[in-house]
């Protein structure tokens, strides 16, 4: 399993892009304080996120989804557990561009599984990047 997605990280002024820096210093000078969308933007550097681990695979009726939205005194206490993910490795990334961690992430999943023999899954968050 291969796991991508990005997160928006606070950064100090100094430590954003000269762009990003340039435009957080004019909005600053324009608006005034408040709770203003716009006053969040300009603060974050995203970071790439990626894991690899195995997991045994599990189905899942509709019913047992729809048992964990349930209350508690209504499900049943003799369920059945899910696997646990084994050989997790989980790493982010500031300054690497996106596509050098995906890749990355794969080096280490054909390290894993040279033969390609297991079934490989990749879950990514939809961002046009990261599915090219």
């Amino acid at each position: 399993m291969l796991t991508f997605d990005g997160k928006g990280v606070v950064m100090r002024k100094e430590a954003l892009r000269e762009a990003t820096r340039k435009k957080a210093e004019a909005r600053a000078q324009q608006m005034p304080r408040g709770f203003a969308r716009q006053e969040k933007s300009n603060r974050k550097r995203m970071a790439t996120v990626a894991s690899i681990y195995h997991i045994d695979r599990h189905h899942r009726s509709a019913q047992t989804v729809a048992r964990q939205f349930a209350p508690l005194r209504l499900v049943p206490t003799e369920r059945q557990a899910a696997p646990k993910p084994v050989g997790k490795k989980l790493w982010a990334s500031l300054q690497k561009p996106m596509n050098m961690v995906i890749e990355t992430a794969f080096a280490e999943g054909l390290r894993r599984d040279p033969q390609q023999q297991a079934e490989w899954v990749v879950l990514v968050d939809g961002d046009p990047t990261q599915l090219a």
